[in-house]
């Protein structure tokens, strides 16, 4: 169990998104991956690397040194097909699933959970942001999605397709269940803020704003940090 913390930490993939949190917190952006920046006396801005293993690394390296009583999960992400999410549109994550840890055969996909071994005992492959906070975010961020965290991003209609009809997901990314995992094994109340950069789908069909979306991103981290944690700033 996570000692308890009133710290919050804001988690990240790239540096891009880094730079995009940072600017909407009027904060500098850390120098390094894997090395939790402070970017006011009680927030935290760790950049993880991109995927499921560098994202949840990085977060136990980073509670380790520093405790943290909170955990934002933020960046950008892709829209899974039918979904209704425009590019730069901005979702609070209400669950994360992860979406291709499991086995192919002749007769479809199971998940790890099925096999007989579920990623926290006695669970199943999805975890649901803190209901609190969840709630919260609502105040600056209305849609609510679900995000299917993968290890080979859906570059053909079949398996976006695919993704989207096995998790019930709206959203694709590569690092928010592997955070949410950790925080679950830690006892970290989390929640998740994800901006719409591009289509699933076949690649070269796939639109692309990541301009956009890391813009959107930097407007609502601010107040989204707000409503969750009032006196963090």
């Amino acid at each position: 169990m996570q000692q308890v913390s009133d710290r919050v930490l804001i988690v990240v993939a790239s540096e891009m998104e880094a730079r995009a949190v940072a600017s909407g917190l009027g904060a500098t952006p850390p120098g390094r991956q894997w090395v939790a920046s402070a970017v006011s006396p009680r927030v935290d801005l760790l950049v993880t690397g991109v995927g499921k293993t560098n994202a949840g690394a990085a977060v136990v390296h980073a509670v380790g040194l520093r405790p943290c009583g909170l955990l934002i999960s933020a960046g950008i992400a892709g829209a899974l097909p039918s979904n209704g999410l425009p590019l730069r549109a901005v979702a609070r994550i209400a669950s994360a699933t992860f979406a291709d840890e499991g086995v192919i055969t002749p007769g479809g996909f199971t998940d790890v959970a099925s096999m007989g071994f579920p990623p926290v005992p006695g669970g199943g492959v999805s975890f649901d942001a803190d209901p609190l906070l969840h709630d919260r975010l609502g105040a600056v961020v209305s849609t609510s999605a679900s995000v299917a965290t993968v290890s080979t991003c859906s570059g053909t209609d079949q398996q976006a397709i695919e993704i989207a009809a096995r998790t019930g997901a709206a959203l694709e990314d590569m690092e928010t269940a592997s955070i949410a995992l950790v925080c679950a094994r830690l006892g970290i109340p989390w929640c998740g803020i994800r901006a719409v950069s591009n289509t699933t789908g076949d690649r070269a069909a796939q639109v692309w704003d990541i301009p956009g979306a890391t813009e959107a991103l930097t407007r609502v981290i601010g107040p989204g940090l707000r409503a969750v944690a009032p006196n963090a700033l």
